[in-house]
């Protein structure tokens, strides 16, 4: 077993506090990923587990052991860094022979475990290479099979993949994803880059300002946030404030110029009560309508005494990307951005209108509070 076992981990750089009272657990043969902007600490939190810095208080357990206090030479811990590290005048081979050398292994194992680690990462034929004669992929990978030939209890990623172009960095992601299931070897892994984070992880550690904002899976962090923050760093979400109406027991949110039933946050049971919205644009389902039914609409909830669900936008750009196209359309006096597959939008054009229905399970609420912190 090598689950890690965080407690009570805070870490200071003078009076700049960069971890703030961190507990979690990465269970064993799992691959969590500690995501967040730059400064928020997660590169400090895992030099942390490393054994590269040490923390103020707190401790850090693996399989059960204390090593809190451990020098880095002797926790046994696989990393690979953002910038790999190389020797860049041996060979692959020698690269990645190089933890089994310093700890004088046999020439022979030495041999039969680099052939193994080479072939995992897909460099079974290169290894009498030069690194500079090698790709950024493939140094990727040899740094990997580096960290990996150790056999450790655990694996840490720093941000292995910010270097590679989007094509290459792409295929490392289910490449990186496929070996550590192969092997089954727990793994940290530091990104600012969700993508990589929805991709590989089995957990993610969303931190913001040195804590822990969620920890979940990528599927409940991106469709059930538990703040602002979350919506908005895991996937863009369009973020509306608005004013909470309760009639006859049911919750609405109220803007300037559109209604959506909503359940709201917690705690909240009086009206008039101010919140924002987070809305994921691909779960906004949408129909054409005319000129003269947008302005019935609105006109509709302009003269009821009660709250009328309407949603209804005017579209002013359409952005083809490929696979989806961006809808950009003003409802009521907000933006609001609209994600659909591209046939979906062929018929679109700037000036049409739109009915606009979401799942009040797929709106978010938060008090105006949380929106005020996530926009600072």
């Amino acid at each position: 077993m090598a689950e890690i076992l965080i407690q009570n981990i805070s870490k200071s750089f003078g009076k700049n506090k960069v971890l703030d009272d961190l507990s979690f657990e990465v269970k064993d043969k799992h691959f969590l990923t500690l995501l967040g902007p730059s400064g928020c600490g997660k590169t400090t939190l895992l030099r942390i587990i490393a054994g590269l810095e040490y923390s103020d208080t707190g401790s850090v357990i693996v399989g059960g052991k204390d090593i809190t206090n451990v020098p880095v030479e002797k926790r046994n811990i696989g990393v690979v860094f953002q910038n790999y590290a190389l020797i860049p005048n041996m060979t692959v081979f020698n690269n990645i022979a190089y933890g089994l050398k310093i700890r004088k292994v046999d020439r022979q194992t030495i041999q039969e475990k680099v052939e193994y680690y080479a072939a995992l990462v897909g460099l079974g034929d290169l290894q009498g290479r030069k690194i500079g004669q090698l790709s950024g992929g493939q140094q990727q990978r040899v740094a990997l099979a580096r960290a990996l030939i150790i056999e450790p209890p655990i694996l840490l990623l720093d941000e292995p993949l910010s270097a590679l172009d989007r094509k290459i960095r792409g295929e490392m992601q289910y490449e990186i994803r496929r070996i550590q299931q192969e092997v089954g070897i727990t793994t940290v892994f530091v990104t600012h880059d969700q993508e990589e984070a929805m991709t590989m992880s089995d957990e993610i550690v969303l931190m913001h300002k040195g804590r822990i904002e969620q920890l979940d899976t990528p599927e409940q962090i991106y469709n059930h946030p538990i703040s602002l923050y979350s919506s908005d760093f895991l996937g863009k979400a369009n973020t509306l404030d608005a004013t909470l109406d309760y009639e006859n027991g049911k919750a609405y949110a109220v803007g300037d110029g559109w209604c959506f039933p909503v359940v709201p946050p917690a705690g909240i049971e009086e009206d008039l009560e101010d919140i924002c919205l987070a809305i994921r644009g691909e779960q906004i389902e949408f129909e054409q309508i005319t000129e003269e039914e947008a302005l019935a609409a609105r006109a509709a909830m302009d003269a009821a005494e009660e709250p009328v669900p309407t949603a209804v936008a005017q579209i002013e750009t359409v952005v083809f990307t490929g696979e989806v196209c961006r809808i950009s359309a003003k409802m009521g006096a907000d933006d609001i951005t609209i994600a659909c597959i591209n046939t979906r939008a062929e018929s679109l054009r700037p000036g049409m209108y739109l009915k606009l229905i979401v799942p009040k399970d797929r709106i978010h609420c938060f008090r105006l509070g949380d929106s005020e912190k996530a926009r600072s």
